[in-house]
Parts: structure tokens; C-alpha cells; sequence
């Protein structure tokens, strides 16, 4: 029997790698820390009523999670370092904060897409399942070629009806972050931001 891994997961996808991949380091630390740290579920805590996607946290907070070693002394990012962190993550529209007593609460945009396994399906994903009827003999064989003539003349993805321009909401939105973050960080070279 195997043991759960104590605290959960996290659905982490890989076009964030992408989307990721001109941030400075201190950017993408942050970004994953707070996917880590968020609620995935509503909560209601000793002073705080936090929603799926949200947690709160301070920037003392974030100074010292972050904070890592460099030969015998612990190397800390500055709260300016990481406000403008914050400031660039809101302003591509990936958090939201909100100034609240002792700290910040944090809401990541779009946590409930990105949580839910439904969101990286394919649309011909349904189509390779075998069915049940396969394992019960040879007498269906007959059945399952006659099914999957069926499946070829009506189903959305063969190849003679399958777009190959089609893009799941997905796959939109990913390409809609990457180039919004891809703006932001030419408007932020070209010292506009």
C-alpha cells in the first residue's frame, strides 16, 4: 500500500514554463511559491476568510520563504524587489492583491481552470478508450468493427472533419497570457512600464 504525499498537488502547466521563461529568477520563484501556497479549498481561518485560489501572506513573509543560502550566509530578496514582483504579476493580470491588515491577500486569476483536470483534456481524447465489450470474447469483434465505422463517420475529430485550426479555451488563453506577457516585458525594455 502506498502512503499519500502529505500536503496535496498542485496541476502546474507547462505553457507557465513558457510564459515563465524571459522572468527573471526572483519572478519565477514567486510565481510557483504562490501556486504552492494557495487555498485549494474555501477556508475560514482565525482571522481571514480566504476563497480557492487565494492565501495571504506579507512581504516579511515572502523575504524569508524565499530567502536561500549563499556559502555561509542566507542571501534575502528586498521588499522592493519583491512589491515590483507583485506589481509586474498584477499588471498581466495574474494576481489580484488586496492590501489587508498585517499583509497582503494574494488571488491567483484563473486557479479554478488551471485546477481542474478537465481543462487539459483534448477534444479526441474520449475516442481512444477501448471498450468493455473487447474483453468479453470474440463474438463482439464483429460489433466493435461495425462501433468504430460509426465512430469514424460521425465523430468530430476524424480527419476529414477535424479543424486544424481549432483551439481548445485552453489553449487561447495560454497563447492570450503569452502575449500579454510578452507586451509587458517589451513595454518594460522600452522603459514604458
Amino acid at each position: 500500500m502506498q502512503i499519500p504525499i502529505k500536503g496535496g498537488y498542485i496541476l502546474y502547466p507547462r505553457v507557465f514554463l513558457e510564459i515563465t521563461a524571459d522572468w527573471p529568477l526572483l519572478d519565477r520563484v514567486l510565481w510557483s511559491w504562490l501556486w504552492c501556497k494557495a487555498n485549494h479549498t474555501d477556508s475560514t481561518g482565525y482571522r481571514r476568510n480566504l476563497k480557492r485560489g487565494q492565501l495571504f501572506t506579507s512581504i516579511k513573509q515572502l523575504q524569508n520563504e524565499l530567502s536561500f543560502k549563499v556559502g555561509y550566509r542566507t542571501k534575502k530578496p528586498s521588499a522592493k524587489q519583491l512589491r515590483r514582483t507583485l506589481e509586474g504579476l498584477c499588471e498581466g493580470q495574474m494576481i489580484v492583491t488586496a492590501k489587508v491588515t498585517h499583509g497582503i491577500v494574494i488571488t491567483i486569476c484563473d486557479y479554478d481552470f488551471y485546477q481542474q483536470p478537465a481543462s487539459y483534456e483534448s477534444p479526441c481524447e474520449g475516442l481512444t478508450k477501448v471498450p468493455a465489450k473487447v474483453q468479453q470474447g470474440a463474438k463482439y469483434k464483429q460489433e466493435l468493427k461495425n462501433d468504430k465505422n460509426e465512430k469514424k463517420k460521425h465523430s468530430s475529430c476524424s480527419s476529414s472533419n477535424f479543424n486544424s485550426n481549432y483551439k481548445t479555451p485552453y489553449e487561447m488563453q495560454c497563447e492570450k497570457a503569452l502575449k500579454l506577457a510578452q507586451e509587458n516585458f517589451l513595454r518594460k525594455a522600452n522603459g514604458k512600464g
